[in-house]
């Protein structure tokens, strides 16, 4: 997978979010706390039940991505599924759990924009942070 604009972004926001030097649970609540400002943003466009579902989505797409997510899956299967991102990013080896995190974010935007199109996916992206990557830059989900 190539590095998007959509990733970059978020590599630029995590690091905004957590610093260079950040433990996996450290960057697991932090994970949450984007996904809760993702959620605020589209949740007004598609419903609160769309945006859980979309959220769940991508973190299944994720575990299959990121095998040594599924013990976390099932750790916490009867957890919120706030809880279960947590979960996800802050049982991974140090290494790995910013890729997870990264993961989840750009899985839950491109599952939004493969909802809703890629221009209100980004105006919702920059609506909750002002300096995200703008319209025209956007390169879609993935293949």
């Amino acid at each position: 997978m190539g590095q998007s604009l959509l990733q970059r972004s978020f590599e630029r926001i995590l690091a905004d979010e957590i610093g260079s030097d950040a433990d996996p649970r450290t960057i697991g609540l932090a994970v949450v706390r984007m996904c809760e400002r993702i959620s605020h943003s589209i949740t007004p466009l598609v419903g609160a039940r769309a945006t859980e579902a979309l959220l769940a989505r991508s973190l299944r797409l994720t575990y299959e991505r990121f095998p040594r997510t599924i013990a976390a899956a099932r750790s916490g299967v009867d957890e919120s599924l706030s809880a279960r991102v947590e979960i996800a990013v802050a049982q991974q080896a140090p290494g790995e759990a910013r890729g997870v995190a990264l993961s989840i974010l750009v899985t839950f935007s491109e599952q939004l924009a493969s909802f809703v199109g890629d221009t209100l996916m980004t105006s919702a992206l920059r609506q909750a942070w002002p300096s995200f990557a703008g319209d025209d830059d956007f390169e879609g989900p993935a293949s």
